[in-house]
């Protein structure tokens, strides 16, 4: 899985070393003169850089105090005053898996995704003390649970506390009928990253599930909700749709928004182990654990094709959330407003 994983690309890369200490690492030439740093991402005392460039550096760690939590960077170049704002992308949540801050991406017209706003993760059914405390510390407004009924009921989250507000709102429901896709599984199990994206990301998600996606991508833009964690099981299938939508919206290129979705494949092991029951069980069917690697990853291809199906049928991503998913013209504009930096 390790192999399917694509790193983002980012203008300045920040690196923990410790506990207290931070690398930042960006290409030669950049220019950059002053670093600042805050533990709010929106809140920069520009008066008061943390370190001071000559301007051909490429590198520069930081020690910072253990009581900051979790800092936001920002660098500036004084000819322009342009800033570049940067964080570590995978938050240290070892009980919480594929939890991470989409923020920093850079738009095809330069804009940057903020940092701090928008988090997605898998469920929150094991949130350790350290890793409750540390949440709490992000000061959530709104936690979203992709999830299905039977599985929260299964595997019900610890609730944040604070201001955080948690709404259940599952992107399909297991019914009756839902056996069919299942069973495909079964009679297909050579073919089944085809299965996945044909039966459940095409099928299931972007033409059955539209509506569901479109209220997702609408508690997005509203800044009350900020920041927001978005999550179902594994964070990678119902949230990796949610955020590739949310990115295309922006003007992120596909580039970064498959590399993004190819992240949850450095969970792999931990995912894998979270299914090794329902695995045995599967094995009465000639199912092995090795022949559920396709579903288990996150493969960029499969997003890939998502979005060329997307496009080919409905002309645009944007075209896709307005007339299939009901998100306005007014809601989209907002995203952008709420979602970029100026």
């Amino acid at each position: 899985p390790q192999t399917l994983v694509r790193q983002p690309p980012l203008p300045v890369l920040a690196t923990p070393q410790s506990e207290t200490t931070w690398r930042l690492t960006w290409p030669a030439g950049a220019g950059y003169t002053a670093v600042f740093v805050s533990p709010r991402a929106d809140q920069f005392d520009w008066h008061m850089p943390a370190a001071t460039l000559r301007g051909d550096e490429t590198e520069l760690t930081l020690s910072l105090p253990a009581e900051m939590g979790r800092p936001y960077f920002a660098l500036r170049r004084a000819e322009s005053d342009a800033v570049v704002y940067t964080a570590v992308r995978l938050l240290p949540t070892p009980s919480v898996l594929n939890l991470r801050d989409i923020g920093g991406y850079q738009t095809a017209s330069g804009q940057q995704v903020r940092w701090g706003r928008i988090f997605r993760s898998g469920d929150l059914s094991n949130l350790s003390e350290a890793d409750l405390a540390y949440l709490q510390q992000l000061d959530f407004q709104l936690v979203c649970d992709l999830r299905t009924s039977e599985e929260v009921e299964k595997s019900s989250n610890r609730p944040l506390g604070g201001n955080a507000h948690y709404l259940h709102h599952p992107i399909y429901e297991r019914d009756k009928g839902d056996g069919h896709w299942v069973r495909s599984l079964l009679l297909k199990k050579g073919r089944l990253e085809d299965v996945w994206l044909n039966d459940v990301y095409i099928a299931r998600f972007v033409e059955s599930r539209a509506a569901a996606f479109g209220r997702v991508l609408t508690m997005m833009a509203d800044p009350r909700n900020h920041p927001l964690l978005l999550h179902c099981t594994a964070g990678k299938d119902r949230t990796g749709i949610s955020i590739a939508l949310l990115l295309a919206l922006l003007g992120v290129p596909d580039e970064t928004i498959l590399a993004d979705y190819t992240l949850s494949n450095l969970f792999y092991d931990q995912l894998l182990a979270s299914v090794e029951a329902d695995a045995k069980r599967l094995a009465v069917f000639g199912i092995q654990t090795a022949d559920l690697f396709p579903i288990l990853t996150s493969p960029a291809s499969v997003l890939q094709e998502t979005l060329a199906y997307i496009r080919a049928t409905y002309g645009s991503v944007e075209n896709y959330v307005q007339e299939k998913a009901g998100v306005t013209a007014v809601v989209i504009e907002q995203l952008r407003t709420n979602l970029l930096y100026p």
